[in-house]
């Protein structure tokens, strides 16, 4: 392929500017690129011009060499490669990264398995088909935050919604397709975050489920859901492309904002002002939305020359915060309401001993909008405790989705298709089941915690086993079961024996001088953060002489001074999802500042010292009777707080309760453990500082009731503090959702459409689980209500799975005491899904309860089932909220 001068200069220039932070790997990558043909030179170039730190000193030249290969050999026999755009090719097919995932040589495994299967087909035919040979492999399960690498997955056939989409990409670029990862950070409506795949066919961008196959591109039980986000993204390994929104950018990746092929959007521009009213540079602007009762990142920018930065978002309620030199502030803003925003930050100079204490200025804002809710923090006030403000998210929006028609009988061939993905998918797990049974069977050794070590490692069975084996014959058993037991579910089916055997064999003696759970908690465990697990103690105690190893057992924080003086960061060529290995970190002299914590606790263990990172603050800390702060070492006395929930309902962490500390002008949110009872109280130790409680009561229609406290901590003191959860009122938890009609059976078994139940009164809607306790539950709170469900004036409706639940005793005694409910059967998860996912809920909680208003005309004349309420799963009042619902009290 001839690519335009334009892209080669790119490629040759930062090509040239990249090799110089290659240290030691430059002559090698200049040799090797030298044996390279002018194509294979022009593209391996082209990777390296853009490539993270991460990535140049954690991967071998050879590694990269595979991918231009296999790129190159798609563009000679892929019909459909001549017709991609070089600037889409490039970073879309050739480029090995899809996000933050593990890179291995896996285009040619991939390609190897589908391409056969993409015979004579159009290149939406083989988008499609790849897409249900994804459904195959793989299928949803929530796991921890590191992302597990494509093959991995295909070893354990489940992931996450991000790996489920980088599976999803990987496939989809073996065979010449190009596709990137689509990303919200966090939904607008409700607590959590998803992402997606959209893929380039024909000259436009198209969306997919990730491992979600649909007879047709352009849809996915999100599209309703990304249609109330507030930003949705997608990032670019690159500096070279066209005609792309662009978020922010360093030398190493791009993230561009997509959220207009999604979402009813506006550019948003944000002005910040010194008090003489004279733009200020630099000053950090972040975008956050209420997620998980904490306000979360969504975008973050620096202010350019005019002191401005834009951006397009959603149409709801996000927090503005601006930081300069370590002094902030913030404004909760509805976005449908305004073009513009300014903040005026008045100049201070403070001290760095002044730094320590104080986190806030004092600052006078003029209120520019009376959509807009301003903070400041007064000094002379900051050691009161705030009685709490109100703040008041809406999200944006509903829009429903409207996808391309397509016919009954290939409705029915599709779902057909779907049955027998799951079904080749359970059967491979199944198989796999057996063959790790049958390897560990008859062998007394492995008890009943190692055998649910072996089930979890899936096909990744056999390195784990024959770790154990290993371990046995060498009298090593216990550390081998130690340091299988502290490692997480995901390790188990990516690990490698070779290099937990390293860990093994290298590890330092238990001496005694704390206790055992310590040593193989914080010594003997490889896992420090979310990095790979590699093999880095042997080369860390041979790395340093015995002189500096002793000085650092005598005083671990030497360690710390040795890596931040060592170690240099160099943000603008880091991706900051990624964590350089602790060898390539000490090879390359650089890294990113969580990189360097996971080397410092490497090199602690390494050695013999206890140490971690720790998981409430992500600082790190070294064992000495007790774990100490290393970058906090004087001002580790910490104070009680004493938190009063003085509300009726319980405080969930992290789900209407979250705490932040104050750093440097930003809240971080502290990783706590913490529920508190209705009318309770919890006593937790916090160091000295400012601090931020968010309350939350997040309403049915994805808005938000928040209540917001401030505080700060000195130090010998005792904090009382009373904080609430707001109250809803029933008209607060009213919404209109159009859902389309749904067919159920009734007792004969004749179809009924659910338009014919809903047209005159309003209806009650239980899709009934029987025996489970959720479903109980709500049974018996309809049971204790008998006498208002036989009053009120709606029709109620139970969908049963068959009519074998009708002998359930729960039922029984529902129906004997409520005789008006009328009961149809539906024994498809479909209907359920689509009512779940239309009405913003869980669709795999049940009881599904849905309250049902009527019709509702739209467009065209068509009817829709106007959707009031609904709620899924176990809720403590359900029966009675619904009886003030139907009654409109």
């Amino acid at each position: 392929m001839v690519y335009t001068n334009e892209v080669q200069e790119y490629a040759n220039s930062k090509f040239c500017d990249m090799l110089e932070i290659c240290g030691e790997k430059k002559e090698d990558i200049l040799y090797k690129i030298s044996l390279c043909n002018e194509e294979e030179r022009f593209l391996i170039k082209y990777l390296y011009a853009s490539m993270n730190v991460h990535d140049i000193f954690s991967y071998d030249f050879e590694l990269f060499y595979e991918y231009v290969k296999h790129a190159i050999f798609l563009r000679e026999t892929c019909t459909w490669t001549y017709k991609i755009p070089e600037d889409i090719f490039l970073n879309y097919v050739v480029h090995y990264r899809v996000n933050n995932e593990e890179i291995e040589d896996c285009r040619k495994t991939f390609y190897d398995m589908l391409n056969y299967k993409l015979t004579n087909k159009s290149m939406e035919e083989a988008i499609l088909e790849v897409n249900y040979w994804c459904a195959e492999k793989v299928t949803y399960k929530s796991t921890d935050e590191r992302t597990a690498s494509p093959l991995t997955l295909l070893k354990c056939g489940y992931g996450r919604c991000g790996e489920e989409s980088t599976f999803t990409v990987t496939a989809l670029r073996s065979v010449g397709i190009p596709a990137r990862q689509i990303y919200t950070p966090r939904w607008a409506h409700c607590d959590d975050n998803h992402a997606w795949v959209e893929v380039w066919c024909d000259g436009e961008w198209h969306y997919l489920g990730a491992c979600e196959p649909e007879k047709v591109l352009d849809k996915g039980w999100f599209t309703s859901a990304a249609s109330r986000a507030m930003i949705i993204h997608s990032r670019i390994f690159s500096g070279y492309f066209k005609d792309e929104d662009v978020i922010s950018n360093n030398k190493v990746v791009t993230t561009i904002n997509n959220i207009r092929s999604y979402a009813r959007s506006k550019k948003i521009t944000v002005k910040v002002l010194n008090f003489r009213n004279k733009p200020i540079k630099d000053a950090k602007v972040t975008f956050q939305i209420l997620n998980y009762s904490e306000f979360a990142n969504i975008a973050i920018l620096n202010t350019d020359e005019s002191g401005k930065v834009c951006i397009n978002i959603g149409l709801g309620t996000v927090v503005i915060h601006v930081v300069k030199d370590k002094k902030f502030m913030y404004k909760v803003v509805n976005t449908k309401d305004l073009d513009e925003i300014t903040f005026n930050i008045n100049e201070f100079v403070y001290s760095e001993e002044e730094m320590d204490t104080i986190k806030t200025n004092k600052e006078i804002l003029n209120k520019t909008n009376e959509n807009i809710n301003e903070e400041y923090i007064n000094l002379e006030n900051r050691n009161k405790i705030s009685n709490g403000q109100d703040i008041d998210i809406i999200p944006p929006s509903d829009k429903k989705a409207v996808y391309a028609h397509i016919t009954k009988d290939e409705e029915l061939q599709h779902k057909e298709r779907v049955t027998k993905c799951n079904t080749i998918r359970e059967e491979k797990y199944t198989k796999t089941t057996k063959n790790i049974l049958k390897s560990i069977d008859n062998i007394e050794k492995y008890n009943s915690k190692m055998k649910e070590i072996l089930l979890d490692s899936m096909e990744n069975y056999n390195e784990i086993l024959e770790f154990l084996r290993w371990s046995y014959n060498s009298h090593k058993f216990e550390e081998a079961i130690s340091l299988l037991s502290c490692l997480k579910k995901k390790d188990y089916i990516d690990s490698k024996a070779n290099i937990l055997t390293g860990h093994i064999n290298n590890v330092v003696e238990f001496t005694g001088d704390y206790p055992k759970e310590i040593y193989f908690s914080y010594v003997l465990c490889p896992r420090i953060y979310l990095e790979s697990i590699t093999n880095y103690r042997e080369f860390i105690i041979k790395y340093f002489n015995n002189n500096l190893k002793e000085s650092f057992v005598k005083k671990p924080i030497e360690i710390w001074n040795y890596v931040k003086q060592d170690i240099k960061e160099l943000k603008e060529y880091e991706y900051e999802e990624l964590y350089t290995t602790p060898v390539a970190l000490l090879n390359a002299g650089i890294g990113s500042l969580m990189s360097k914590k996971i080397l410092f606790v490497a090199i602690c263990r390494s050695i013999g010292i206890p140490a971690r990172i720790n998981e409430i603050d992500l600082a790190i800390e070294y064992y000495d009777n007790g774990f100490i702060k290393v970058e906090d070492k004087a001002k580790l006395i910490t104070q009680e707080v004493i938190i009063n929930n003085v509300s009726q309902s319980e405080l969930k962490y992290f789900q209407n309760l979250s705490i932040a500390t104050l750093k440097n002008g930003v809240y971080k949110t502290l990783n706590l453990d913490q529920n508190i009872k209705g009318n309770d109280n919890i006593n937790i130790n916090l160091n000295s500082g400012d601090y931020r409680i968010l309350t939350s009561n997040r309403l049915p229609n994805g808005g938000v009731f928040v209540k917001k406290y401030t505080f700060n901590l000195r130090a010998e003191e005792t904090k009382v503090i009373d904080i609430n959860l707001r109250d809803i009122k029933i008209s607060d938890m009213m919404e209109n959702y159009e859902i389309d009609d749904l067919s159920i059976k009734d007792k004969n078994d004749n179809i009924v459409n659910l338009h014919q139940l809903v047209k005159d009164k309003k209806c009650i809607i239980i899709w009934i689980e029987e025996g489970m306790e959720p479903t109980e539950h709500i049974l018996n709170e309809m049971i204790n209500n008998y006498k208002d469900f036989n009053d009120i004036k709606a029709n109620i409706i139970f969908i049963l799975k068959d009519i074998k639940a009708l002998k359930n005793k729960t039922l029984e005694k529902v129906y004997e005491l409520i005789p008006n409910i009328k009961t149809y059967f539906d024994n498809s998860k479909e209907n359920i899904n689509n009512i779940a996912r239309r009405m913003y809920l869980d669709p795999d909680k049940l009881p599904l309860i849905l309250i049902a208003e009527g019709l509702k005309t739209v467009q065209h004349s068509k009817e829709y089932i106007n959707g009031i309420y609904a709620t899924s799963g176990y809720n403590v009042g359900t029966a009675e909220l619904i009886i003030k619902i139907i009654q409109g009290n």
